[in-house]
């Protein structure tokens, strides 16, 4: 009888602990990988000369091989200049480290299915399915992703599909495909506002989700009988000659405690994507990407797994399989701007970790020197005091700190750390929060 009592107790307790767990709503997986375009007037001019091609050539298989081993994801999107490229110069015995295959169909075939294929073209000479066309002439299918669009304005009204909404039915060439079977294509990938910007890169609709949008001037509307489905490619984050790669991972960590803080939506769908041009590709700029993944890594494992590496098309059937195809939307907070459209509000959440808004803070302060061995100097202002410190690994780990202070530099001690980047938050005297990032490299 005690044993009866002894089991239908533990029945009851594992009950409710199932009931418990059951009650948690688990935080969001964070969707990231790397998208690269190469666009129709990047000079010197790709297709022009096989000087101009084959260094980029060279770079790209460089990139590609980073992406495979280190187990990222990477969307590659040309334009038709590029592509023409590969078909004049793509041949003999170029091909020999990639198999006996040109680069674009290398990457699809040989890179165990971690780098997809899109089209991409801001359509002024060459629309979409063109484009398309243009990967089969040299003997690749690309997926059937839109690798960017004007999401508010018509800005060619000439040329087929320059209105996304076109793209609804498939969609017929305009030059090299106008003579071959209309293409249906599914997914509108990021998209950019025509309202008070080129159309281009410089005006995006940075936002998180995925849902089927309804037209030109209502695009943030669901309308799910519509074929083509918007993927947001979340917050603003490209990577570049110019861009450190503690600024693109302070973007990356900001998300993540977005969603873990709840200031995001705990029940929506994040993919984001780290975005490089062939044009800027060379050695820097590959490093770069290796350290960047590096730092990912670490959220990618299965005791965290905050972060998958996942293409657009991965993501899409993500959405549609594990979030049920629902529709959702959420915008940056940097967006606040965006001509023509009205954004949900994401509040502020009590007890939000201090986690880092470094880098992107408008009272981010000087370290130096960056990166560090053993020491690094903060400078402070004049009758500045510090009131409290905190330092972060990329990981989220909070470090411990030894500091001591000279000629009003707040010097830190930092040599006992691991190699690798460090978030840092204090406020000041006057109640101010400051911030910065900085690298911790080997003696």
């Amino acid at each position: 009888m005690k044993n009866l009592f002894l089991l239908i107790g533990l029945m009851i307790a594992a009950i409710v602990a199932n009931a418990q767990r059951s009650s948690v709503t688990p935080t969001p997986v964070l969707y990231i990988e790397f998208v690269m375009h190469n666009e129709a007037d990047d000079l010197p001019a790709y297709n022009r000369s096989p000087l101009n091609y084959l260094p980029k050539r060279d770079s790209v298989k460089q990139f590609a091989d980073s992406i495979r081993i280190k187990g990222a994801k990477l969307n590659f999107q040309s334009d038709w200049a590029f592509l023409d490229a590969v078909s004049k110069y793509d041949n003999g015995s170029v091909l020999a480290n990639t198999n006996g295959k040109n680069i674009i169909k290398w990457m699809q075939e040989d890179n165990n299915n971690q780098i997809e294929i899109d089209c991409h073209t801001h359509q002024n000479t060459q629309n979409y399915t063109d484009v398309y066309y243009y990967h089969r002439h040299i003997g690749v299918t690309p997926s059937t992703n839109v690798g960017g669009f004007v999401y508010d304005t018509d800005l060619n009204p000439s040329m087929p599909g320059s209105d996304w909404t076109a793209m609804q039915i498939p969609l017929s060439g305009y030059s090299f495909g106008r003579d071959s079977i209309p293409v249906q294509f599914d997914v509108l990938w990021g998209g950019n506002s025509g309202i008070s910007g080129s159309g281009g890169h410089d005006n995006p609709a940075a936002y998180f989700g995925m849902f089927h949008p309804t037209s030109l001037s209502n695009f943030f509307t669901n309308t799910s009988t519509n074929h083509l489905i918007a993927i947001g490619n979340g917050c603003e984050n490209e990577l570049s000659d110019t861009t450190h790669v503690e600024f693109a991972l302070s973007k990356i960590n900001t998300i993540l405690n977005n969603i873990a803080s709840g200031k995001y939506s705990k029940t929506g769908f994040y993919y984001t994507r780290i975005m490089m041009n062939v044009r800027d590709l060379n050695s820097s700029t590959i490093q770069k990407a290796a350290q960047l993944i590096a730092a990912i890594q670490p959220y990618t494992t299965l005791s965290s797994n905050r972060i998958q590496w996942k293409t657009i098309t991965e993501a899409k059937n993500a959405w549609l399989l594990q979030y049920g195809g629902k529709a959702f939307e959420w915008a940056c907070d940097s967006m606040a701007k965006v001509p023509g459209r009205t954004l949900r509000e994401a509040g502020d959440v009590a007890g939000e970790t201090e986690f880092i808004e470094a880098a992107t803070s408008l009272n981010s302060v000087a370290l130096y020197p960056n990166p560090c061995a053993s020491t690094l100097l903060l400078a402070m202002e004049s009758n500045e005091a510090i009131s409290r410190l905190m330092l972060y690994s990329s990981t989220g780990q909070q470090m411990p700190v030894i500091t001591t202070l000279s000629d009003n530099q707040l010097v830190l001690h930092v040599a006992d750390y691991p190699t690798g980047i460090y978030f840092l938050n204090y406020y000041n005297n006057k109640g101010e929060k400051k911030s910065a990032v900085f690298t911790k490299r080997n003696e």
